[in-house]
């Protein structure tokens, strides 16, 4: 469930394209190979079928809002690490993220927290590999804003 709500906004569409994961692990269960990790397994059934549920779902996702790169709000070099790590936590973090656009949020995803590669990503979404780049480029400026003005809230609101 955890691989799920990562890429997804809501509890529903993580609970949905979990009970997608499980049906094809029940139906396919005879092609597992015993020598192999069994949770491997089913981690890699349910990434792909994110991904499958995705790539169904992208032509509802084509509008995307501009995003100026000239405008950079805040600058975290001001920052001492250990400030930055008691004002933001896991769970902080987590919900940043959920409030990207969902091209974005997958491909930091599949990126950061799963591994990929840009041409693996580009393989399993259908697009480019520079436009894998452009999106994880977007997630990160739009993450570094976003937490940005959090740490700026939280330390206008302790002074």
């Amino acid at each position: 469930m955890s691989i799920a709500v990562r890429y997804h906004h809501n509890q529903e569409d993580a609970v949905n394209v979990l009970n997608l994961a499980f049906y094809k692990i029940i139906t396919k269960l005879k092609q597992f190979n015993i020598e192999n990790s069994f949770k491997a397994w089913c981690r890699t059934i349910l990434v792909n079928t994110i991904i499958s549920e995705f790539r169904k779902n992208q032509t509802y996702i084509k509008s995307m809002s501009p995003t100026d790169f000239e405008m950079e709000q805040g600058n975290l070099a001001n920052w001492e690490f250990d400030e930055i790590n008691e004002t933001i936590d896991a769970e902080h973090l987590r919900t940043k993220m959920e409030e990207l656009v969902e091209p974005e949020k997958t491909i930091l995803n599949l990126f950061v927290i799963d591994g990929y590669s840009h041409k693996e990503i580009a393989i399993m979404l259908s697009i480019p590999e520079g436009t894998s780049k452009w999106h994880l480029s977007n997630a990160r400026k739009n993450l570094k804003q976003k937490l940005t003005k959090a740490i700026h809230h939280n330390k206008a609101i302790t002074l």
